[in-house]
């Protein structure tokens, strides 16, 4: 039998550490939110930028949970890089 897709994966050594990796997602993800929110806002009313935020909110879950999902049946990979 020839190995599963995931066996013939060639690990490499990481070249950021996890904080630093942390840091960066964090600053993309909340950096872009908070500068995006009061334009989103004008141009769309109350209403409309809380239905587009709990919107975006929904779907950040959902994506999160299909990661979830997807590291539980590839338990063998440590990381995306």
């Amino acid at each position: 039998m020839s190995p599963g897709p995931a066996e013939k994966i060639i690990m490499k050594p990481a070249k950021s550490t996890f904080f630093q990796s942390y840091m960066n997602t964090f600053k993309l993800v909340f950096g872009l939110t908070f500068l995006s929110l009061p334009k989103t806002f004008s141009r769309t009313g109350w209403l409309g930028g809380i239905v587009l935020l709990s919107m975006v909110g929904a779907l950040n879950v959902l994506t999160m949970y299909i990661n979830l999902i997807v590291a539980e049946r590839h338990n063998k990979i440590p990381s995306y890089s």
